[in-house]
């Protein structure tokens, strides 16, 4: 297969769309898997989330929890 052929495969595929229902359901399937998983830093930092709202962990690690929850909704969500 050509460059070329290649590319107009891959402009016809970015063109078409899944019908509605699909859409819809596919993106209910990808919400309802990232609520329910838990990563190991969520596992890792969690037990942490008392010290620090009571502001008793170290910088370094504060800071590393910050840049968790800047990625994170669940757990910005949970603390």
């Amino acid at each position: 297969m050509t460059d070329e052929r290649f590319d107009d495969l891959l402009n016809e595929m970015r063109d078409q769309r899944a019908p509605e229902p699909q859409s819809a359901e596919a993106r209910q399937r990808v919400w309802q898997q990232l609520l329910h998983t838990t990563s190991l830093a969520c596992a890792e930092f969690r037990p942490e989330f008392g010290a620090y709202r009571a502001g008793e962990l170290s910088a370094a690690r504060r800071l590393l929890i910050d840049d968790h929850l800047a990625r994170c909704a669940e757990c910005r969500h949970v603390l």
